[in-house]
């Protein structure tokens, strides 16, 4: 795995998932999940797998377009996100130190 999605810019957070998460949905609503997902985590940084294992874990089709996704769907995926994110920061630290 990169090192470098681990490391987490201080002023990201669930909210700053969602915001990325509702531009994509505004901008381009027709594109699948997976790809919005992609987007969103090259312009923020999150780590892949958290996003793989959010959506995963929510059930989502990640075929499905993200203009089909409620808000509050968009809510839960930031903040599955956000947790699985920090959950593989902590394991990092663990096995660090």
């Amino acid at each position: 795995m990169n090192r470098m999605f681990l490391r987490r810019p201080p002023t990201a957070d669930a909210s700053d998932l969602l915001a990325g998460l509702t531009e994509q949905q505004f901008l381009n609503p027709q594109q699948p999940l997976k790809d919005a997902l992609a987007a969103s985590q090259q312009k923020i940084g999150f780590c892949p797998l958290a996003a793989e294992s959010a959506v995963k874990w929510l059930q989502t089709d990640d075929a499905r377009p993200i203009g089909r996704l409620r808000r509050t769907e968009l809510m839960q995926l930031a903040r599955c996100i956000d947790r699985f994110w920090q959950q593989a920061q902590a394991a990092e630290v663990g096995q660090a130190g």
